[in-house]
């Protein structure tokens, strides 16, 4: 027989607590739910706004480890959906007894299998697990595509010519380090400013950066001076190509986070 000590505990499942909410910020379309009780909730954040075909995530939950000590975070779609693992630096959630910890410029094709899915696996430093029932998401997931749409047409995007293409830009090198040289945003984070700016790039067929501008400004002119005087020096593209493979000019969305002397930047 048995002794109580040696049942294993049966499996975590959180059950959705509230709907899908979309929110459309200046600078990326966010798809948010919490799942589990009031008391112990986890929250699963998406977020699409840095790229074209990419998209942010954020879990929030008491599970995540304190600030300062790394999180290893696993999502995988259920039953045999693509994977997306990340490894992050807790943050603090603001107004709740919670930290979280992101990911950025995740694979569409997790995102797509999650509209898909009934159940999404979620593990933390391998010591939490627990399965998320977040059926229907769906029609969640489209709405947050179907935002960010909008958002990119707000930026100057031509978001139908970029349906029209087979193979989007994709940055050659480290786009972290175009914006590294900048004396200009030295001096300005070493004043202590923290902001995002978000640069709308028109590329030619060779995958230079002939132009930029604004769609979402830093609220510091060097900072905005800085990056896309530095995008048009140092960003190079593999060039676009349209439905017949012919190499066409295009467009890229570039956002650069300014955070506490870091140039964190994501596309």
């Amino acid at each position: 027989m048995l002794s109580a000590a040696s049942v294993a505990p049966p499996p975590l499942v959180l059950e959705p607590n509230g709907p899908w909410k979309i929110l459309q910020a200046p600078d990326e379309c966010q798809l948010s739910r919490a799942f589990g009780t009031n008391r112990d909730p986890v929250f699963l954040r998406f977020a699409r706004g840095s790229g074209l075909d990419s998209f942010d995530t954020i879990v929030a939950a008491r599970a995540v480890p304190p600030v300062g000590q790394k999180a290893n975070v696993r999502l995988r779609a259920l039953p045999d959906g693509p994977l997306q693992e990340y490894s992050g630096w807790p943050s603090g959630f603001l107004g709740r007894n919670l930290n979280f910890v992101s990911w950025f410029d995740g694979d569409p094709e997790f995102l797509n299998a999650v509209g898909k899915s009934e159940q999404i696996e979620l593990k933390i430093n391998k010591r939490y697990t627990a399965t998320i029932h977040a059926a229907k998401a769906g029609a969640a997931i489209n709405g947050l595509n179907a935002c960010h749409k909008r958002l990119l047409k707000t930026w100057g995007m031509d978001v139908a010519a970029l349906d029209q293409l087979s193979v989007m830009p994709k940055p050659l090198g480290n786009p972290a380090d175009w914006l590294k040289r900048s004396e200009y945003a030295r001096r300005a984070l070493s004043r202590g400013l923290g902001s995002t700016t978000v640069a709308l790039l028109g590329i030619d067929q060779e995958g230079n950066v002939k132009n930029c501008t604004l769609a979402v400004t830093s609220g510091d002119k060097s900072l905005d001076d800085a990056s896309c005087n530095l995008l048009r020096i140092s960003g190079k593209y593999s060039g676009a190509r349209d439905k017949a493979g012919a190499p066409v000019s295009s467009q890229a969305i570039y956002r650069v986070r300014w955070l506490n002397g870091v140039i964190n930047s994501a596309l």
